[in-house]
């Protein structure tokens, strides 16, 4: 063979070799169906839903709480702060998302009382003369009597005599009418009636048991005497309250008092023992407040058929229209305190949230304005925020217990330093004597010397009220984490101020002087640092 010949054996060759291997090689199809390994299929995780630690290789029962464990989801997003869920897990944890919305800011405030005693219809019957009581015809408390009905008969040797001196009198009441007349008058100022008097110039004869009559009608609410007691002339012998009307009065929270005024509508419940609803007028708000409870009595005036007795429980409603036009709102459900901050949880996509800070307002029922963090259209998790948040403490994911902390600290120069702390004690005393006008010019003249913080808080100084003491606590903490001073301070808290969601100051001495309550309670609270 020729070299040429050579060269077309050896190509025959590879050819052959080539197409024999493909002829008996798998195809693609049964290369990544048929001849995989077993054992290789993608594998179901198994979770609680209380309980995201959880992942089992099978399905089952929880080894915690005992639920039925739900797949996990295997699409976990992208975010690496956010917090997902399946479907299994929303049901089961009855997660609910709603869009943020606005509202003309109606409040509804509850209050809770008791029926009391009309006291504007209560009298006092005192004896007008001194003796022993020889009739007694009221026996116990709670008994009804009417006007002109005989209360007792009493014994007074002293009205004997004054009667005595009438009849001698009335002999010579032709030649001394003046002497007649004054011991007539005597008589009467001891409120012996003319009709009495009378009896005894026409008897010619004393009266010894002198009967005293019910000057009102009303119910027995004080009784003060028995049958054979000696009484003293001005002693308080009963008390009657006439029940044809009763005050209903309620007990109002101090936060609350800025929404009521003479005038409002309330709608009440009485356990009466029957399902009506009765409805009245505040007349009368307490000037005072109750020191250890923080409340103070309203007052509703109702008449009375019988059916409402005293100290009977009572609860009442009133529907305030806010001043505030719609402005963006927020469910309390969905806002977790931290005691430093408020937040939330977003919804990004579906079934995917971050945890985000609000900035709150007013509150106004079962809600809170907005302020800054939250835009009309945003969905949020209105019920099962804790679910969640226990999610992201577990997955170490910023939560109400975990955010990252921001390290950078500005130090205020030197020059200024005293200075500006100094103002801000100012101001922290003008807190403490209620002078807003002296709060927010101290204030401005921290903001004024340090934009950063007049970028932070914008309406520091234009707030007015329980939302200025507020925006004080947040001024302070962070004002207290983000500036260090040249000189020793302390960060103080008191958990029952800001409607018991706490209140910060800080301080240039380890003593506790609560600037939130008007110069009450000075030693509420406790120094955090």
């Amino acid at each position: 063979m020729n070299k040429k010949s050579y060269i077309i054996v050896a190509i025959a060759l590879v050819l052959g070799l080539i197409f024999g291997y493909i002829a008996n090689s798998p195809s693609i199809e049964s290369h990544n169906h048929q001849g995989a390994p077993l054992g290789t299929e993608k594998q179901i995780i198994w979770t609680c839903s209380m309980h995201p630690q959880i992942k089992m290789q099978e399905s089952g029962q929880c080894p915690i709480c005992g639920m039925n464990l739900i797949p996990r989801s295997s699409d976990r997003g992208t975010n690496p702060n956010a917090i997902n869920f399946n479907e299994g897990e929303i049901q089961q944890s009855n997660i609910q998302v709603i869009e943020v919305g606005e509202t003309s800011a109606q409040k509804t405030i509850h209050l809770d009382g008791k029926v009391k005693v009309n006291e504007n219809n209560s009298a006092v019957q005192s004896a007008h003369y001194a003796g022993r009581i020889e009739q007694l015809n009221v026996q116990y408390e709670g008994q009804l009597i009417e006007k002109g009905a005989l209360i007792a008969k009493i014994y007074s040797p002293e009205l004997i005599k004054a009667q005595k001196e009438l009849l001698e009198t009335v002999k010579l009441k032709t030649k001394n009418p003046i002497l007649y007349a004054a011991a007539k008058k005597k008589l009467k100022s001891w409120k012996i009636s003319s009709s009495q008097i009378e009896a005894i110039e026409k008897d010619n004869k004393t009266i010894d048991f002198l009967p005293i009559y019910s000057e009102k009608t009303g119910v027995v609410t004080q009784l003060n005497i028995e049958l054979g007691n000696y009484i003293k002339k001005g002693q308080k012998l009963l008390k009657l309250a006439n029940l044809s009307s009763v005050w209903v009065e309620l007990d109002a929270y101090e936060r609350d008092l800025k929404w009521l005024k003479n005038g409002q509508e309330v709608s009440l419940k009485i356990n009466t023992g029957k399902e009506v609803y009765y409805s009245g007028i505040i007349t009368y708000i307490d000037p005072i407040i109750n020191a250890k409870y923080r409340t103070a009595k309203i007052r509703i005036v109702l008449k009375n058929k019988g059916e409402l007795k005293p100290e009977m429980f009572a609860s009442g409603t009133v529907e305030v229209a806010n001043s505030l036009a719609n402005v963006t709102v927020i469910p309390k459900s969905a806002v977790l305190w931290t005691g430093k901050r408020s937040i939330y949880y977003k919804e990004i996509k579906r079934h995917t949230f971050i945890m985000q800070e609000v900035i709150l307002g007013k509150d106004l029922g079962e809600y809170y304005q907005v302020l800054k963090g939250l835009d009309k259209g945003d969905r949020i998790i209105k019920t099962g925020t804790f679910v969640v948040d226990a999610a992201a403490q577990l997955q170490g994911k910023p939560s109400m217990m975990n955010q990252p902390e921001n390290k950078t600290i500005k130090v205020i120069q030197e020059k200024s330093d005293a200075a500006i702390f100094n103002i801000y004690l100012k101001a922290a005393k003008a807190l403490q004597q209620n002078n807003e006008k002296h709060v927010k010019m101290m204030l401005g003249k921290i903001l004024d010397s340090i934009p950063s913080l007049k970028e932070k808080f914008p309406h520091l100084i234009h707030q007015s009220g329980d939302d200025l003491k507020q925006e004080f606590s947040d001024f302070s903490l962070y004002f207290n984490s983000k500036y260090q001073f040249n000189q020793e301070t302390y960060l103080v808290k008191c958990p029952m101020s800001n409607s018991d969601k706490g209140g910060y100051w800080i301080s240039n001495k380890p003593v506790v002087d609560n600037p939130y309550f008007g110069g009450e309670m000075k030693r509420c609270g406790t120094v955090q640092e």
